[in-house]
């Protein structure tokens, strides 16, 4: 969006920056000049590509080409403001008031369903080109109940980035009092921290981005809402988040919020691939024999143990292994053993031949 006050009776609104003490001039009707603060953030977003209206861009030689279908006389229907348009295209027909308070969602959207909330996205029908269920796009729904939020699928990408900036700087200009597209993206500001948010949203059917990875979506997002004014929000989203706030921290339900937490973390940590599940498993099973393993050796050390004390307590068996260890343990030990042995019979035999002989 482009332009500055004209000569034709249009009345002019000072409104002052935030930085510095320097005013701009806003039309309350037709173009209006982009705040200083919010072009900085994205000049580029704010600058035709292919047609100039009003003077800011008139003398760009880029433009010039789209100059002579300005001066066509005849329109099918007059329009003041084409962001304006696109914008009424995104509300709904009954809007709800909006009351003083600034939204604080405390907690991302991961963080969230850790705790049990549950996310759902309102399809977009490309055949009806309307959301399911009647729905509209600012339509967010939180049933603090069943602890299901549903918020309808927004599909992003460079240009609608830019658009959504221009429709953002104009609700900052003349609608400052019913920013309803402002508030949308508020709120999905705070679900959004990390890329994993960006990731659980689009798991979820909420967030569909052709803007490179998920860290250069959360980053797109999140510039979206830098330097937004306003002391007013609308209040079912003020309600929304008190909901989500109170869901993650009220008493009754930190009981099973921990549970959540460890089963959302060992999903993302050991099954969240096809790999890490397979790897999973098979350490599981592993494990699973591991055990068994053991406790059919357990069982076995167990007898053989008893064995081992019941052969201990067995005088001769004592006996007979001391003998073994003392004569027979070496080849050395077991030959000289034998070999006294033999030694002693033989004179034994010939002690008792002796004895007989002599008798007679």
């Amino acid at each position: 969006t482009g332009g500055s006050s004209t000569a034709n009776g249009i009345e002019n609104l000072e409104m002052s920056t935030i930085s510095g003490g320097s005013t701009q001039q806003f039309s309350t009707g037709g173009l209006i000049n982009v705040p200083d603060h919010l072009r900085k953030l994205d000049e580029q977003a704010f600058t035709p590509l292919l047609i100039s209206i009003g003077p800011i861009h008139h003398s760009n030689v880029k433009l010039q080409t789209m100059k002579k279908y300005k001066e066509l006389g005849y329109f099918n229907e007059k329009i003041e403001h084409f962001t304006d348009l696109v914008r009424l295209f995104y509300l709904s027909e009954q809007l709800p008031d909006r009351r003083s308070g600034v939204a604080k969602l405390s907690y991302s959207a991961t963080q969230l369903q850790e705790a049990g909330v549950k996310f759902k996205g309102v399809e977009f029908d490309e055949n009806m080109r309307r959301y399911r269920g009647n729905r509209r796009f600012l339509d967010i729904r939180f049933d603090l109940k069943n602890g299901l939020l549903e918020i309808p699928c927004i599909a992003l990408n460079d240009e609608k980035i830019r658009l959504i900036r221009n429709i953002i700087a104009l609700e900052q200009s003349l609608y400052v009092g019913h920013a309803y597209v402002t508030d949308f993206f508020v709120i999905l500001n705070f679900l959004i921290k990390t890329s994993k948010d960006v990731d659980l949203l689009c798991d979820k059917g909420i967030l569909v981005y052709y803007l490179g990875d998920s860290n250069v979506a959360a980053s797109a997002i999140n510039n979206l809402n830098t330097k937004i004014l306003g002391d007013y929000m609308n209040k079912e989203y003020l309600k929304i988040c008190e909901d989500l706030n109170a869901s993650y921290e009220q008493l009754w339900y930190g009981w099973r919020a921990p549970w959540h937490r460890w089963r959302e973390t060992l999903w993302r940590q050991y099954f969240s691939t096809p790999w890490r599940a397979a790897s999973t498993s098979g350490a599981i099973i592993l494990l699973g024999l591991t055990t068994i393993q053991t406790d059919y050796m357990n069982s076995d050390y167990s007898k053989i143990c008893k064995d081992l004390n019941a052969f201990y307590k067995k005088p001769w068996h004592r006996w007979r292994a001391t003998l073994w260890r003392q004569y027979f343990s070496t080849p050395w030990k077991a030959a000289s053993t034998c070999a006294a042995i033999i030694f002693l019979l033989r004179t034994a035999i010939q002690t008792v031949c002796s004895l007989k002989s002599t008798k007679w």
